[in-house]
């Protein structure tokens, strides 16, 4: 029955049938992917696709927060960056100006800027807002309500502050964070319990002393010029100061990003898709059963509006990556014929898997449920993307057949679970 399921979710969405990666923002000077600290304009596309000309029933989203600082854990490790700061311009492969950049680098963030949203997560926010406002003029002509605009918000700060700013932009008019619902903690559709997973899996730490990690922490000594070899947290924390300064200022570089090469940076994006798959994706099938209860949300929401004709215009979730991945595990979404696993990163490079694209800051799931003539039919986006429904070739679907399909799929979860 397990064999079954899994086969049933792998063939149910994949990504967008025609589009490749090709249709994204690429930078050409340097590699711009980043895992979840990765940068939304960098994988939203860049032609957008139109719209269905029919009638908008409902709207069903789930939002990541927008971009945010480091946690108190990264914000530490980079502190410690300080003491690599005496670099040899004889030595280290650098540019003689990025030798300059690097022992200029002074790191000021404390404690209390751990997870705060930050100025460009504010301008993601309006930049969704404004889109959805744009794509779906006739949901967002009237005010604010809570009757036919249903929000439900995770109690942290940066996603309360990214609902109100989404929203803001949506309605054109001051929301107050009042009229929002809180996430219950033990609420199954949002997990927020469990959502911050902590396992190392054997996957992960074997990668970790694996060739791939051992050579990217060669080349950064090489490159810096030292005689020994760095651990492999330093290595991450100067990852992390690169990563989280472009998240901050896209148009600026941490001088820390000279130490990588491209090659190196593609090996530490898998390090996280690996890490990611097991905590939140398909490595682990607890994650698939967890996912249940928000696709189960979903399915009621849209039967509810076709069916009984009520419900909200617009369903809104604002909460972290734990809630975009489950949405994707339970659709069935970006997933690989085989595993992602320690020992075949050179043979995943075209991996459906990658979350640097699948959860940036800001990632976002929407489904669209229209009315065609006398047929009720379902587009799911991520990221601004439709997806791709393989096995009914379509991304303006049925709904009746996407909602069997679903509930095939949930019903044999149960199966399992008893």
């Amino acid at each position: 029955m397990k064999l079954l399921v899994i086969i049933i979710l792998q063939i149910s969405f994949n990504f967008v049938k025609c589009y490749p990666y090709r249709l994204y923002e690429h930078i050409n000077d340097r590699y711009r992917f980043f895992s979840t600290a990765t940068v939304y304009k960098y994988v939203a596309p860049v032609v957008r696709f139109p719209e269905s000309n029919c009638e908008v029933l409902q709207i069903w989203m789930v939002v990541r927060h927008g971009t945010r600082f480091p946690s108190n854990n990264i914000i530490a490790n980079i502190s410690e960056l300080h003491n690599y700061l005496s670099i040899n311009k004889m030595t280290s492969q650098l540019k003689n100006e990025e030798v300059d950049k690097l022992n200029l680098w002074t790191f000021k963030l404390k404690d209390e800027h751990a997870e705060k949203i930050i100025e460009q997560g504010y301008n993601d926010m309006t930049f969704l807002g404004r889109n959805i406002r744009n794509l779906y003029k006739d949901i967002f002509k009237d005010n604010f309500n809570s009757q036919d605009f249903k929000v439900i918000v995770s109690p942290e700060t940066r996603c309360k502050e990214s609902a109100i700013m989404f929203l803001n932009e949506a309605f054109q008019k001051v929301i107050d964070e009042n009229e929002l619902e809180k996430m219950d903690l033990f609420d199954a559709r949002f997990n927020l319990v469990n959502r911050v997973k902590t396992m190392v899996t054997d996957f992960e730490t074997n990668f970790i002393n694996g060739p791939e990690i051992h050579k990217v922490i060669e080349n950064v000594a090489r490159i810096l010029g030292l005689d020994n070899l760095l651990d492999f947290n330093i290595v991450k924390a100067m990852h992390d100061a690169c990563r989280y300064q472009k998240a901050k200022d896209i148009n600026f570089d941490s001088p820390w990003c000279a130490v990588f090469t491209d090659d190196d940076l593609k090996v530490l994006e898998y390090y996280y898709d690996l890490k990611y798959y097991y905590s939140h994706g398909y490595g682990n099938m607890n994650n698939v059963q967890e996912s249940m209860a928000i696709i189960q949300d979903l399915i009621n929401n849209f039967d509810n509006k076709d069916q009984n004709k009520s419900g909200p215009k617009g369903v809104f979730y604002f909460g972290h990556t734990a809630n975009v991945f489950s949405v994707i595990v339970g659709l069935g979404y970006a997933k690989d014929t085989i595993h992602l696993t320690d020992t075949n990163f050179a043979s995943m490079k075209d991996r459906k898997w990658r979350t640097s694209y699948l959860d940036p800051f800001s990632s976002n799931i929407r489904a669209v449920l229209y009315k065609c003539g006398n047929d009720i039919k379902v587009t799911f986006f991520i990221n601004d993307a439709p997806m791709y429904v393989e096995q009914y070739d379509c991304t303006l679907c049925s709904w009746d057949s996407i909602k069997q399909l679903l509930d095939s799929q949930y019903d044999q979860l149960i199966q399992i679970d008893k």
